[in-house]
């Protein structure tokens, strides 16, 4: 388990990283772990250590994480531990806006300032189901010595971290946690701390805290509707009513009205009873809904997308209306020629630049809805290709140090020849390819793919180039250069930041199954099709003369967890369809409030007792990934 301090500076890193993105800071895309650091510890009496850091580099701002919740942001700042353990302190630094430096080590504290007083921080939580008492202790203290003690308020006790107590009858219940630390030595007494809660147990008007909610869509007059609980037995029973005296069961529904109109749709979940003492729980939440309504006339978000083969243009368009049969498409080919329908061909007579125009029309449909309309231009080049025929081409390839794997991807298949051209002199023929590259450097390599055509004196060729670039052939056991990469979500898209050693390396990013390659330190790309796609880094330092290359898996168009509500009075929610690993909850000093019970999916915070201001969310997603989400406590 990592450690407070471990996630205080994993956080400020995390957040310094969002600062690419525009979502916190206008801190610069190139800030660099540019500066050396480093920092001595020196203990005194009573706990208290004499701090002093030192760079390379003058220094802007000093951040010091002392490993037990507090800082400091003085060069040599002096602390007093109030506990001997093992600290993992870290030094941050601020040269300027693009430079920082950072070093952490751990620091022996003999002895504490509180060594051998009562400071235990003894608390616990629980959760109540009916007449059943579910309560776990904590405290700060590590030794395997302690001793938990409980009273229940009913006369009754317990012993252990973890208890489950039924109690007889309904009523509020004094229930007492004492943790007991025994004495050590003859100059260190047995510590003993207490506290106390009072709890309900056996509610009748509320049997349990379901918390019963739904989310819903209408396309037309169709529902699709999912309901959800806090609960987590698996005996849970989901009823709908829909509003036009139909019902069905299940979480998940769909459901087709004869007519628009509005209705009040309810979901009723139901708990049964699991012991004589513990009655069924319903939950009953309903919602008004309008179904078969027309999409805004005047927010249709029409688009279009399109292929060009040689001067022939393929394009189709779309929009969110819901009433196909009664849009109406209608092009401009930018040649004074116009056609109708959602999908159109059109040929041009010579090549060059055209503005595309889509018109989508939504007519009238009563006296208060007017006819609505919206256009979409786009410049598209045509006949730039040469591209006679229907061939597509393209390939993907992997480069190891200095050796070249290439695979062509055609829809030519069997029929077309494959030939390629690498700058560097040599040629290839076959939709496979490999070549040893003899020199570091970029070069381009080109594949020609070639299908003959039903005219014998026409063939069809497409032409793909790409830029390749080749580093020294080193041993990675060899190589002194150090390089990684981290990423984060937003609403828009994700954000790649890239770290080494070396401040003049250079960086070249890939993705799979992505035309497109990526320079600099840090890049970012909007959202795309959902999917896990392997990104690669490459490395390479003319200062070590080697490069390194790093690749990690990463979840590409799903979104991050969703918090709702926010703001939040009692508890808050995030849903993701990614495993959620871990939630922290901090405040607005980046300090730690607690570590959240992570269910999946699916995971809720009890921000009840909590002051009123702002949180913030630290989530960590099963793919490694992590994402900041801001809160609100009312």
């Amino acid at each position: 388990m990592k450690t407070l301090q471990q996630n205080l500076f994993r956080i400020y890193g995390i957040l310094t990283f969002a600062f690419l993105l525009g979502n916190i800071h206008t801190s610069s895309a190139q800030d660099v772990y540019c500066a050396t650091v480093d920092f001595t510890a020196v203990e005194k009496e009573n706990g208290v250590v004499e701090f002093s850091g030192t760079s390379d580099k003058p220094v802007v701002e000093w951040y010091w994480y002392f490993g037990d919740n507090n800082t400091s942001r003085e060069e040599k700042p002096t602390h007093q531990y109030n506990y001997a353990s093992d600290y993992e302190v870290c030094l941050k630094v601020l040269v300027n806006d693009n430079c920082t430096g950072a070093i952490c080590k751990k620091v022996k504290v003999e002895k504490g300032a509180l060594s051998g007083a009562c400071d235990l921080k003894a608390d616990f939580k629980y959760e109540v189901n009916g007449l059943i008492l579910n309560a776990k202790g904590w405290t700060l203290a590590t030794q395997p010595t302690l001793r938990y003690t409980w009273k229940f308020g009913d006369n009754t006790t317990a012993e252990g971290a973890e208890v489950k107590h039924e109690y007889t009858q309904k009523g509020e219940y004094n229930v007492c946690l004492s943790v007991t630390l025994p004495a050590t030595t003859v100059s260190n007494p047995p510590c003993v701390e207490t506290i106390c809660k009072t709890i309900k147990v056996g509610e009748t008007n509320s049997p349990c805290d379901l918390k019963a909610d739904f989310k819903y869509e209408v396309n037309g007059l169709i529902l699709n509707a999912k309901g959800w609980t806090l609960a987590t037995q698996p005996a849970l029973r989901y009823t709908w009513k829909f509003g036009d005296n139909t019902t069905a069961e299940g979480a998940e529904v769909k459901h087709e009205y004869t007519q628009k109109g509005e209705y009040n749709v309810c979901l009723i979940v139901t708990l049964p009873a699991t012991t004589v003492s513990n009655p069924p729980c319903v939950e009953t939440i309903c919602k008004t809904i309008k179904v078969g309504e027309t999409n805004s006339p005047c927010d249709l978000k029409a688009d279009f997308k399109y292929e060009v083969n040689g001067l022939l243009l393929h394009a189709k368009g779309w929009t969110i209306a819901t009433q196909p049969a009664l849009l109406r498409y209608t092009w401009k080919f930018g040649d004074n020629t116009t056609a109708e329908g959602a999908e159109v061909k059109h040929e041009y007579s010579q090549k060059g630049e055209y503005n595309v125009c889509l018109t989508v029309s939504a007519p009238a449909i009563t006296a208060s809805s007017p006819p609505c309309s919206e256009t979409i231009c786009k410049t598209i080049k045509i006949g730039e290709s040469g591209n006679p025929c229907d061939l597509t081409a393209d390939y993907k390839f992997e480069l190891t140090d200095n050796i070249l794997k290439a695979i062509a991807i055609s829809n030519g298949g069997n029929n077309a020849t494959y030939f390629w051209k690498i700058s560097d002199g040599t040629t290839a023929q076959g939709p496979e390819m490999k070549h040893q590259f003899k020199e570091r450097g970029d070069y381009e390599v080109c594949l020609v793919v070639t299908k003959p055509t039903t005219s014998a004196s026409q063939n069809c060729s497409v032409v793909v180039c790409k830029k390749i670039t080749v580093g020294p052939t080193i041993s990675n056991a060899d190589c002194l250069l150090k390089a990684d990469f981290k990423y984060l979500r937003t609403n828009t898209g994700l954000g790649f930041l890239a770290r080494s050693n070396d401040p003049d390396a250079k960086y070249n990013w890939t993705i799979e199954g992505r035309n497109e390659t990526f320079s600099g330190q840090g890049f970012r790309i909007p959202l795309t099709e959902p999917g896990v796609y392997k990104v690669c880094l490459t490395v390479e330092s003319r200062t070590f003369g080697c490069r390194v290359q790093v690749c990690k898996k990463v979840v590409i168009g799903r979104s991050p967890g969703v918090l709702s509500p926010n703001p939040v009075l009692d508890f808050a929610r995030i849903q993701s369809d990614i495993t959620i690993s871990s939630v922290t909850l901090l405040n607005r000093m980046n300090t730690q409030i607690m570590d959240v019970q992570v269910n999946g999916n699916d995971t809720s915070i009890d921000m009840y007792s909590l002051p009123t201001g702002m949180y913030y969310l630290l989530i960590t997603y099963e793919d490694g990934s992590t994402s900041i989400q801001k809160v609100i406590k009312q």
